[in-house]
């Protein structure tokens, strides 16, 4: 079974990536995040795809990718992903 980590993203986010206009996302380092991120001895969790979904709809256009690494650089976490593995796309 996959381990997918879920990003919620606002539409001009989601637009960009779905356009290649980015190929990585950040988040700040929070509380919130440590939580989802990180284990209790400090590694990251392992997850093998991200969803990046266009808010919080049931029924939000995602794109689904193989994620390459989570690091941390300025402050933030960083999120690699590159081959596309699933779109649910509406142009509405």
């Amino acid at each position: 079974m996959w381990k997918i980590l879920i990003l919620r993203t606002c539409k001009t986010g989601f637009e960009k990536i779905i356009n290649w206009d980015m190929c990585e996302t950040i988040r700040p380092i929070s509380d919130y995040w440590k939580s989802r991120l990180i284990d209790k001895n400090w590694n990251f969790k392992e997850f093998d795809k991200i969803c990046i979904k266009n808010w919080y709809r049931k029924d939000s256009p995602y794109i689904v990718y193989q994620l390459n690494w989570i690091s941390i650089e300025n402050n933030e976490f960083v999120f690699d992903f590159w081959e596309v593995e699933e779109i649910s796309w509406n142009s509405e």
